[in-house]
């Protein structure tokens, strides 16, 4: 029985519905079988009272005939026949009826039941927006291809929902990096906006310092149409691509420190810069200085009284480090200060700056590092890969032809 009972639930829906018929025939056959038999013996002990002595086989009717002299049934008797009768007919349908009826039932419970209560659970889950399940089949039959393709469909929507998520955070991180990054250019701007006002009408700014700040504003202003323009195309940080140009390495760093030492003075914070990165080399200027710049920002804000800032060059890497005397990273600061929007309890270094350094320096084949100095205070250094000189190389093949 239970090897019958396994190798039901192995078949499929469509067999076991031809099983479970043919049981039900089955089983409506041996119940009119039995019926039958017992109505009719039943009527043949009524037929046994008019049986004559000679043993002639007796006739069913309502009037049995022995030789010339006949003895009629009994109103009751024959109204015992008759119901005896109809009860064989409706007995015989009655248990045709119910064998289908519980071959159903039975059907329905066993094959089906579960799998539909199952998969009406799982859309209604769907419908409340709650992904976060696994549909698992009752039995590998038609319903059980059924649920795998719907468990399918349930992984394809979770998997879309958490791009959606994602790109809906890459977006607020991304609008949240350009409003970080917006900010030195204006600070730049308000600081050239403010010694211009104070210079001019006293005509005591010499004519080259007057070219110096309307140049260096030039480029801020530069920088902030490249941040706007930025803004429309791009999706996330990391889609940020690198666009190596050759560069003038010191005049590059001198920009830099005229950046920071700018920074330091709006916020009265002594400024300590070293440039040791001479010659040409293939560099995204407006990516490293963006880095450059976050990081300045974040010390000039948490420094005490003072900023360092070196510009190095080691080979093919160009390091960029940024040290202050403010609180430095705390111990779990130290684990999760690039994460985005990070944020100690106490006042310190803190996320969405970092986050935007480490992805910008990746992009341009580098890392990001911070750790706090022996003195006290934080220390982030970043490295750019710098790219083979292949304006030089074409040059000098040019100039030995």
């Amino acid at each position: 029985m239970g090897r019958l009972k396994r190798a039901l639930q192995k078949t499929s829906i469509r067999r076991a519905f031809v099983l479970y018929t043919v049981g039900a025939l089955l089983v409506a056959g041996v119940l009119s079988l039995g019926i039958g038999w017992s109505t009719e013996a039943a009527k043949d002990a009524i037929y046994r009272k008019y049986q004559p002595p000679s043993g002639q086989v007796v006739s069913e009717g309502v009037t049995l005939l022995f030789g010339a002299g006949g003895r009629v049934l009994t109103p009751e008797d024959r109204r015992a026949v008759s119901a005896l009768t109809g009860l064989q007919n409706a007995g015989v349908g009655a248990a045709f009826a119910l064998s289908v009826i519980g071959a159903a039932a039975l059907f329905y419970r066993r094959r089906l039941a579960r799998p539909i209560a199952q998969l009406k659970d799982a859309s209604a889950q769907i419908a409340e927006g709650n992904l976060d399940f696994v549909l698992t089949p009752v039995k590998m039959d038609e319903l059980g291809e059924l649920a795998v393709s719907f468990e399918t469909m349930r992984a394809a929507l979770e998997r879309a929902e958490r791009e959606n998520w994602r790109a809906l955070e890459d977006r607020k991180q991304l609008n949240g990096a350009f409003s970080h990054d917006l900010r030195t250019p204006l600070t730049v701007l308000r600081g050239y906006a403010d010694m211009l006002a104070a210079y001019l009408p006293t005509d005591r700014l010499p004519r080259e310092k007057l070219l110096e700040v309307t140049q260096s504003m030039s480029r801020q202003i530069g920088r902030l149409e490249q941040y706007t323009a930025g803004m429309n195309d791009l999706q996330r940080l990391e889609d940020t691509p690198a666009r190596p140009q050759l560069l003038d390495l010191e005049e590059w760093g001198r920009e830099q420190g005229d950046t920071g030492s700018l920074l330091c003075r709006r916020r009265e914070r002594c400024w300590h810069f070293s440039l040791a990165a001479g010659g040409r080399a293939m560099l995204d200027g407006a990516l490293a200085a963006r880095v450059f710049e976050n990081l300045l920002q974040n010390a000039v804000s948490h420094a005490s009284r003072q900023v360092w800032a070196a510009v190095e060059r080691e080979g093919d890497w160009l390091l960029l480090q940024v040290e202050d005397d403010g609180p430095g990273f705390s111990p779990e600061a130290l684990q999760r200060a690039a994460d985005p929007f990070y944020r100690e309890e106490r006042e310190g270094h803190f996320g969405l700056g970092l986050s935007i350094c480490r992805a910008l320096c990746r992009n341009h084949g580098g890392s990001l590092s911070w750790g706090n100095r022996p003195a006290g205070g934080a220390r982030v250094t970043a490295r750019f890969q710098l790219k083979p000189l292949v304006e030089e190389k074409e040059e000098t093949k040019m100039g030995d032809n």
